[in-house]
This record gives C-alpha cells, structure tokens and sequence, in this order.
C-alpha cells in the first residue's frame, strides 16, 4: 500500500502563493505548475527513500520543469510534506521543522 501524504500548512500555503504567481505570469501555467506538483509526489509515493536527506531526516526533489523543491520526511504511515519552495530561495524552511 503506498504512502500517504500529509500537508503542513505553510507547505500548501508555499503551493497556493507558486501556482498563483505562474498563472499571473501566463494564464495556464499556474496548472502547468499544478501538473508537474503532482508529477513530484507521484515520484516521491513510488520510491520515497531514493532522494538525498538535506536537513535530518528531510529529503528534497526537484521538480522537472520548474524551478522548485519540495522538502519531505517519511514516516512510518504518512510522507509528511514540509515545504515547495524555490529553488534560488535560501533554506528558510529549516525554520519549519520541529
């Protein structure tokens, strides 16, 4: 059975801010972005441990086509998704685990 993902706030509020931004920039690629989110997670459920730890137990994965990380622990039921950010950002996150 895989992984399911659970969501920190500021995680969903990091997507929410970066789909909005690209669909400013040019109608349509806030769901480019949406697309290739969702192509991230799908790479993280089917091998969660192939991606490089960063930070304790937080592992990263870029996406292919856009600039941008998500910052991810597994758990032992649960993938927890701590942060999207870019890429050009500086690692503000940490800031973000417990």
């Amino acid at each position: 059975m895989a992984l399911q993902f659970r969501f920190r706030k500021k995680a969903k509020i990091d997507l929410a801010e970066a789909v909005g931004w690209y669909e400013e920039q040019s109608p349509g690629k806030g769901q480019e972005f949406t697309e290739g989110f969702i192509k991230t997670l799908r790479k993280i459920q089917a091998n969660p441990d192939t991606y490089r730890k960063v930070y304790q137990d937080y592992r990263r994965v870029q996406f292919d086509k856009f600039p941008y990380y998500l910052i991810y622990k597994v758990g032992k039921k649960v993938i927890y998704i701590l942060a999207v950010y870019h890429n050009r950002r500086n690692d503000t996150w940490k800031k973000r685990v417990r």
